[in-house]
């Protein structure tokens, strides 16, 4: 009997063993001189030639496969440009851990040739671009020559994506000088101070973290020789003539060397906008809380899908100073501090037709909008980024103090409306990470304190009848403290995050007709616990994630305003998340995740009395908190080439989403009032969307083919009558750029969009296309002649369309450092722009006057 089990249990070992059964393929490639050799290609082929697996070799030549399979045959191929092909058979019964593998150099005696470097380089997960290949004649800064590159897209504010998907960081040499802040480099950096641009792929920003797979994409900017170690910089000067006198002057010196970085900028000017984008941080995901800032909104807000430079006429003033300094040998600090203006003005009608079941009630309004936004900011980062330790302490601080006039003219009544808006905000982020046994512990805290000390809207008529003040004023305070555990074992991960946050909310505001008041605090604490799962494939062909946030809230709020209300309650979450990442071969990958999210309302849930924001609309709350549960699921493909520039992404999106509330509209011709009302709510939402990028080296030309789908669903509450909404809409969009000869290059932009609606028994379709044309001619050296058009066709309502050309000429010549031209702009002096959109059962249409006929003259230098 007891030979019996000693037999069982020796056959349960073996079978264990023959279960968990993995081959471990590993060695070091080395050179004739013994010295490493780095990116050499690895892969194992089967009989046929078919690849295994393939992998990159390391800094130290390293490799290493970890297989899951019982037996091996196959073929060992080591390759690497300059050194003859290496194959050796792998089989289970040899030896074939910590090989080393010695490559012999290749030579080629050559005839006289020309060498030039590849345009496009593929380095592991990096792909990096020489930007002489793709930059035109025409192309002065940065983002001009990047919006060549094939797989990038750089939107009207600047914002980089890569295959549809967003940044997450902008270096510089390797060192992160701006943050989310990177329109200072693309809009100053000159074409030729940059080498390459690199796309990181699966970028891992901590480098003690380097093990754990990331899907981000980041971006970073090699120099030139002549960049580096010496100031370079681009000055400009514009002046001239349009609807009044034209002037604008920038300035960027920059400062680049191995532990030092620094950029300053000043621009000053009334011919374009430029505050607002330079000043934009791309990365800001701020918690702020709810403030009488979001409260009293922006009088009069509303532009037209049309170029802003063509129809406001703006003067604004932007100055910053960016510094990155290497304190050690893992340490940076860096500091970025920035003032920005901007005075906007634009005119405009709207005209707003309101669906009703006893006839549409129709507002037709005369607007001139009139606005000045100060904006200083100040950002303060230390950070040690070690293989071992990750610390990083952020501070910022912004203030903002905006005022708007939008004087009226409504059912031949003149109204004049006045917003003034001071609001500044402080935020702290510490995060340190650091290693214990099998542990990974980190520690995030976040503090952040805003005030809007004080608001107001002022509206009053020709007859001093209608007028009235809107005061408001706010303060928040929210802390956010997490501690994470993190187990690792073997190709597992299991995170353990545990956070508390709590916040206060102080809102007050005061209306003097007819009178009312609010004065709301709320108090919200909040514990999370979210506990996380990852599993990597031991080759990275895949990624599994899932979590459940589990989340315990308190909410107490009381308003002791004109509509007193108190409100105190608690409630208990769970919101699991599901994410997949599967490589499906090197130039190919299926990304999905999937959400079901727990939203709780704030403190505007409890603003109940009345709150003007202009002279026709007012809003208020029924001291109801809201609660919306929403399901997402997101599948994304790319599939890219780069080396032969085929670059391909597309996404499906599903958005489904449930709410206790709906908001409500009740119109009439002189009021909006806008209130939220008991009703189960929910609105579904698909998108798909599909773009294609192929470069064509042999005539210097790119295409981007895109079409986007969307089809929504909701509900919508006007006059107290909810209906079915349905909508849906068709986006085809082409971008060429190309340069086929030497004399030449052409750019165009064309978008066409159908958009349908339906409710009830009634259905409306609108139809859109635009297209902008850019012609750039070089009939000799340093001379270049410019063409633009943009031509707009917009459905204003059934069988009624418009269409408005655009054109602008120029020309400049180069000579040495220094560029002078002369522009002309709106040559045809088309002074309207009209259109119709949809908005929920309703239709508004709108008219705006465009800024006339321009001539400028310019003077820049560049070194």
């Amino acid at each position: 009997m007891m030979s019996i089990r000693i037999l069982a249990v020796i056959a349960l070992s073996l079978f264990a063993n023959i279960v968990n059964a993995k081959i471990v393929i590993s060695g070091h490639v080395v050179n004739e001189d013994n010295e490493p050799v780095d990116v050499a290609t690895t892969k194992l082929v089967d009989g046929e030639g078919k690849i295994l697996y393939f992998q990159i070799t390391d800094e130290s030549g390293f490799f290493e496969y970890v297989i899951d399979v019982e037996r091996l045959d196959a073929n060992l191929i080591v390759e690497c440009l300059g050194y003859e092909a290496y194959k050796l058979n792998v089989t289970t019964g040899h030896d074939i851990t910590n090989m080393s593998i010695r490559l012999k150099s290749k030579s080629t005696e050559l005839k006289e040739v020309i060498v030039t470097a590849p345009s496009v380089v593929l380095q592991g997960d990096t792909i990096s671009y020489r930007l002489s290949a793709f930059a035109g004649k025409g192309d002065i800064t940065l983002k001009d020559a990047m919006r060549n590159l094939p797989g990038i897209d750089i939107s009207d504010n600047g914002k980089i994506k890569y295959l549809g998907k967003e940044i997450s960081n902008f270096y510089i040499e390797g060192m992160d000088l701006l943050g989310g802040r990177y329109n200072v480099a693309t809009d100053n950096l000159p074409v030729s101070s940059v080498s390459n641009v690199e796309i990181l792929n699966n970028h891992q920003s901590v480098k003690m973290d380097k093990e754990i797979f990331s899907d981000n994409v980041a971006i970073n900017v090699k120099l030139s020789s002549k960049a580096k170690f010496r100031p370079v910089g681009s000055y400009e000067f514009k002046g001239g003539y349009g609807d009044d006198w034209l002037y604008q002057l920038s300035g960027a010196g920059m400062m680049f060397n191995n532990k030092f970085q620094s950029i300053l900028n000043a621009k000053y000017g009334n011919i374009t906008e430029f505050a607002e984008d330079a000043n934009m941080d791309h990365y800001n995901e701020s918690e702020t809380l709810y403030s009488a800032t979001q409260l009293l909104g922006d009088l009069g807000l509303s532009t037209p899908p049309l170029d802003r430079e063509r129809f406001v006429s703006p003067e604004d003033c932007f100055i910053t100073l960016n510094m990155l300094n290497k304190t050690g040998k893992d340490a940076t600090f860096r500091a970025n501090a920035g003032y920005s203006y901007t005075k906007t003005r634009y005119d405009y009608l709207s005209f707003r037709d309101y669906y009703g079941e006893n006839g549409s009630v129709h507002i037709n309004q005369e607007q001139s909008s009139m606005s000045a936004v100060h904006r200083p900011t100040v950002s303060l980062e230390y950070k040690l980024n070690s293989s071992n330790k990750y610390l990083t302490n952020t501070f910022i601080g912004n203030i903002g103090i905006k005022e708007i006039a939008v004087p009226s003219v409504l059912d031949g009544s003149k109204f004049s409306q006045d917003e003034n808006i001071k609001d500044f905000q402080i935020r702290n982020d510490f995060t340190s990470s650091w290693r214990a046994n099998y542990l990974r512990w980190n520690i995030t805290s976040r503090i952040e304190y805003g005030s809007t000390p004080k608001g107001y809207v002022k509206v009053t008529d020709q007859n001093d009848e209608n007028c009235f003040v809107q005061a408001a004023k706010s303060h928040r305070f929210l802390t956010k403290e997490t501690l994470s555990a993190a187990y690792e074992h073997k190709y597992s991960r299991f995170w353990m995050p545990l956070s508390v946050l709590y916040s206060n909310n102080v809102i007050k505001s005061e209306l003097n007709n007819p009178a009312s008041s609010n004065n709301a605090v709320g108090n919200n604490i909040q514990l999370w616990f979210a506990p996380l799962y990852e599993y990597i494939h031991p080759m990275r062909k895949y990624v599994v994630r899932a979590s459940a946030n589990l989340k315990w809230e308190y909410n107490d709020v009381e308003n002791k305003g004109s509509m007193p209300v108190r409100k105190t309650n608690s409630r208990f979450t769970i919101s699991p998340y599901l994410y997949f990442n599967w490589t499906i071969s090197p130039s190919s990958t299926l990304r999905s995740q999937i959400s079901y999210l727990n939203r709780t309302g704030d403190i505007g849930d409890f603003l109940t009395a009345p709150v003007r924001t202009d002279n026709l609309n007012i809003s208020y709350k029924t001291g109801i908190l809201s609660y919306k549960r929403s399901f997402n699921a997101m599948l994304h493909y790319d599939f890219k080439l780069p080396l032969d520039m085929w670059f391909v992404n597309a996404d499906l999106i599903y958005d489904n989403s449930r709410s206790n509330l709906i908001t409500n509209s009740d119109i009439t011709d002189s009021s909006i009032e806008v209130s939220s009302i008991p009703y189960p709510n929910n609105l579904e939402n698909f998108t798909g969307m599909l773009n294609l990028t192929k470069m064509f080296s042999s005539i210097n030309t790119k295409i981007s083919l895109g079409g986007a789908y969307m089809w929504r669903r909701n509900s919508v509450s006007q006059d107290e009558i909810i209906r079915l909404n349905y909508s849906h809409s068709y986006s085809i969009l082409t971008k060429i750029i190309t340069k086929p000869w030497s004399f030449i290059e052409l750019d165009y932009d064309g978008n066409m969009t159908t958009s349908h609606i339906k409710y009830e028994n009634k259905a409306n379709s609108l139809m859109s296309h635009s297209h902008c044309l850019k012609l750039n001619l070089f009939p000799f050296k340093g001379f270049q002649v410019k063409m633009g058009a943009d031509i707009l066709w917009k459905e204003l309502s059934e069988n009624v369309s418009k269409t408005i050309g655009l054109l602008d000429l120029g020309m400049s010549y180069k000579f040495s450092y220094y560029r002078i031209g002369i522009d002309m702009n709106n040559i045809l002096n088309t002074r309207h722009y009209s259109y119709t959109i949809f908005s929920g059962i309703n239709q508004f249409s709108y008219d705006y006057s465009l800024r006339g006929r321009e001539v400028l003259i310019s003077f820049s230098f560049t070194r």
